[in-house]
């Protein structure tokens, strides 16, 4: 984009361009967004935006964040009071937004309406299919990565967390929340100052809703008051009235581990998080990475492909699983999945009417909704979009115009290739090994990640992160407390900071504070990192012997590093007991 200052002369009506006369137009800036260069009040009629207040990070907003932390927290009153059905409305009496889902779910060519026109939801679900949360770290594509990896977002996709928001009681009853559902309110702390998202997920752990945008807190920031999912056109749920703004409630600390959805069988949290007893969660040291070569293609060459190669003369299902071949070629690889597989695979997948339906139509990938992909059918044995052969009620021509493609399937691989007692399409005795539960969610968590492709992969390195999909480029959070900036009546008794990062960690030895006054003693422009102390929750302090009761002008230049060398810094300018 390329703008300038340009003049319309007399403020006359112009019928194009041109008419307007050049006061600056640089060939040497690509600027952007351009403004009216006139006064504020002459757009908004007052004379400057509200002023808001600086935030304290002082500690006193939660328990869960003391002062000068470089984390926050965020939560909601209600995953159950949503407005993500596609082209929705609340029913009187309800909080929950819903529709015709044949429309909602259609599918206009390759593009799904319900993600790119309108609404968050993946398939058909009911709030009582809402069983957790999972908070997604995005990256943007730096110039050093931006042609370095695949995924639908073009962000970098990062697990800082997924949850359940479920309570149970004593008597094993949920409690509900001031809406009378269950509650489904939770808190979580995270590190400040990086972008992250949401995505509302059931017991399998696959995408039911998504939010769709960047969202942050700043360090020291508690951001609990949006009211529910989306509800726009509702009064909010007070955060206050549910069971997470209880003294009692454990929050979810995606800063210390990262929980993840699991069996129960597999639980390390020793807690009820459904009714039936069945889930559970575990947990791993730092952020989730799923990504296809690492994760997905082991997978897939250990249990599918030995059935579904294009090595074979004819695949099971006309699917190939094993497409690096076309992997480096833009798009091939998503096509073979989106496009070419399911037009020759439909040959074996017959509707109620004898073709596949153009309203609702599958395939095999959909980008960030495992539940509407038919490969996820596949290793399930079940559908899993909420869509049914029979007609919902209410809707029953909707359902005669736009029929949802009948799927009796079975788990694969089949228990006859699991035995070895089964054949490829070659004639060639198969023996596999099953999917677990584990890597059937790496597949769909895969998915909901808008399914990554690492092209910086080294198979002969397949542990390096390379760089690409993997690589860390992102800055550490720093938060610096004491001194404030600009003016100030009150003596300067200490420097208190906070430093963290989610990936690669910080860096302590590179922990710099170096002040162009004299602090006890020390120099101006001698290092003072040395002299500070740690607290708790990556929190540092240095508390004077000779606090400053003024000083006209001073400067305090605070900076750490991650571990892979990543900078943040911080210029503090301030003053002490200066009356002009």
């Amino acid at each position: 984009m390329d703008v300038g200052i340009y003049l319309i002369k007399e403020g006359k009506p112009i019928d194009e361009p041109g008419q307007m006369f050049v006061v600056k137009n640089d060939p040497k800036y690509n600027e952007h967004w351009p403004r009216p260069l006139v006064s504020y009040k002459r757009i908004y009629n007052v004379d400057e935006p509200k002023r808001l207040p600086m935030l304290a990070n002082n500690g006193k907003a939660s328990s869960h964040l003391p002062e000068g932390t470089p984390f926050g927290l965020v939560g909601t009153s209600s995953l159950s009071k949503r407005e993500t059905f596609p082209y929705g409305r609340v029913p009187e009496g309800s909080v929950t937004a819903t529709g015709n889902p044949y429309a909602a779910f259609s599918v206009n060519s390759w593009i799904a309406r319900n993600w790119a026109d309108q609404g968050a939801d993946a398939g058909l679900y009911k709030n009582d299919d809402i069983h957790a949360i999972r908070i997604l770290a995005m990256e943007p594509a730096s110039s050093v990565v931006a042609d370095r990896f695949y995924n639908r977002a073009n962000e970098r996709l990062r697990i800082l967390g997924e949850f359940p928001v479920r309570k149970f009681n004593s008597d094993g009853k949920q409690p509900t929340d001031p809406d009378g559902n269950p509650d489904t309110s939770f808190l979580a702390r995270v590190p400040a100052d990086i972008a992250w998202t949401f995505q509302t997920l059931d017991k399998d752990g696959m995408v039911l809703n998504m939010a769709q945008t960047w969202h942050q807190v700043r360090p020291g920031e508690v951001r609990n008051n949006c009211g529910g999912c989306h509800a726009h056109s509702q009064e909010p749920t007070d955060f206050g009235l549910t069971a997470a703004a209880k003294d009692d409630y454990r929050i979810f600390d995606l800063t210390a581990r990262t929980p993840l959805l699991t069996t129960k069988a597999a639980d390390e949290s020793d807690r009820q998080w459904d009714e039936a007893g069945a889930t559970g969660v575990r947990y791993e040291d730092a952020p989730k990475n799923v990504e296809y070569f690492r994760d997905v293609r082991p997978i897939f060459q250990r249990s599918c492909v030995a059935c579904h190669s294009q090595k074979l003369l004819k695949p099971a299902a006309n699917l190939a699983l094993d497409p690096e071949d076309d992997l480096y070629q833009s798009t091939s690889f998503r096509e073979r999945f989106l496009r070419t597989h399911h037009e020759k695979a439909m040959s074996g997948l017959q509707s109620v009417q004898g073709r596949a339906p153009f309203m609702i139509n599958p395939r095999y990938l959909w980008d960030f909704q495992s539940r509407r992909s038919l490969l996820v059918w596949k290793i399930y044995g079940r559908r899993t979009d909420g869509l049914e052969l029979a007609p919902i009620k209410g809707f029953e021509e909707d359902h005669k115009l736009a029929t949802a493609i009948d799927y009796n399937g079975k788990p694969m691989p089949p228990r006859e290739a699991i035995d070895g007692t089964a054949t490829n399409p070659d004639g060639k005795p198969v023996k596999v090994e099953p999917l677990g539960d584990e890597e059937k969610r790496t597949i769909t968590r895969w998915i909901d990640l808008g399914c990554p492709i690492d092209w910086a992969y080294d198979a002969t390195k397949p542990m390096e992160r390379g760089d690409g999909w993997l690589l860390d480029d992102q800055r550490p959070t720093l938060a610096l407390v004491y001194p404030h900036a600009g003016k100030s009546d009150e003596p300067l008794q200490r420097i208190l900071l906070g430093a963290f990062d989610y990936d690669s960690g910080v860096d302590p030895a590179s922990l710099s504070v170096i002040a162009d006054f004299e602090v006890d003693d020390v120099p101006p422009g001698e290092e003072l990192a040395t002299r500070l102390k740690p607290k708790a929750d990556s929190t540092w302090e240095l508390v004077l012997n000779k606090p400053l009761a003024k000083l006209p002008k001073g400067k305090l230049t605070v900076s750490v590093k991650d571990q892979h060398g990543n900078l943040t810094q911080i210029e503090r300018s301030f003053s002490i007991g200066q009356t002009q």
